[in-house]
């Protein structure tokens, strides 16, 4: 039995329902009169003269937005890759998945027991992830950083694959992404702290999973 269909259309519609799930729970948080707030954020502080240049230049501002977006779509599209045994076929690689779905799982668990204020002085735009999703009507911040914690296992994937210079590149665009995230207020410093903890903890498990999904779907025998 090929796991490969079932489990990416489970994986796509529970990340379809999981998503908009989420951001369901500003309703909650408006309830509670907790929709915007300054939390004291040494990233923040840290990030003001940047944030003042991304405030001042509009299009450096949506640019970045864009390269942000373009990574987290590319950092996708590697674990679909890897799940089709792009890398080891014919085994489908199912740990790259379930560390995906774990990734918003958790997060969603998290978001249902503390949702931190949006910063009153966030930076929308059209061009970021997920802003591009659900326009400027969000309401608080999701602990944690998805971005991080999915940026991370692709980082850590790539590595160990010894797709050196590709590592470092993904390391270096995760890494300009937090910076501007911080810049823009779209994560406190705990949110892409967290993050990354998780993408490496997550990380931790997928050769296991890789192992338990082989022995469920085990590549055919050689032709003679």
């Amino acid at each position: 039995m090929d796991l490969r269909v079932p489990v990416f259309a489970i994986t796509a519609l529970f990340s379809f329902f999981l998503f908009p799930l989420e951001r369901c729970l500003e309703l909650r948080t408006a309830a509670a009169g907790t929709t915007h707030g300054d939390i004291p954020d040494v990233g923040f502080i840290l990030a003001t003269p940047l944030h003042s240049l991304l405030v001042q230049n509009p299009f450096v501002h949506d640019a970045s937005a864009l390269v942000n977006t373009i990574f987290v779509v590319l950092c996708y599209v590697y674990l679909v890759f890897v799940f089709h045994g792009g890398i080891h076929p014919p085994h489908p690689n199912i740990g790259v998945i379930v560390a995906g779905v774990a990734v918003y799982a958790i997060r969603f668990v998290l978001g249902c027991a503390t949702q931190l204020p949006l910063p009153h002085d966030y930076l929308f735009s059209v061009f970021d992830f997920p802003d591009i999703m659900f326009g400027a009507n969000t309401l608080f911040q999701p602990f944690y950083s998805g971005h991080c914690a999915i940026a991370t296992v692709a980082v850590l994937g790539l590595r160990e694959e010894k797709y050196t210079r590709l590592a470092a590149a993904a390391f270096l665009l995760n890494t300009f992404q937090s910076v501007r995230m911080l810049a823009t207020r779209g994560h406190y410093s705990i949110d892409l702290l967290v993050g990354t903890i998780v993408g490496v903890w997550l990380f931790s498990y997928i050769p296991a999973l890789d192992a338990w999904g082989r022995r469920l779907d085990p590549a055919p025998a050689p032709a003679p």
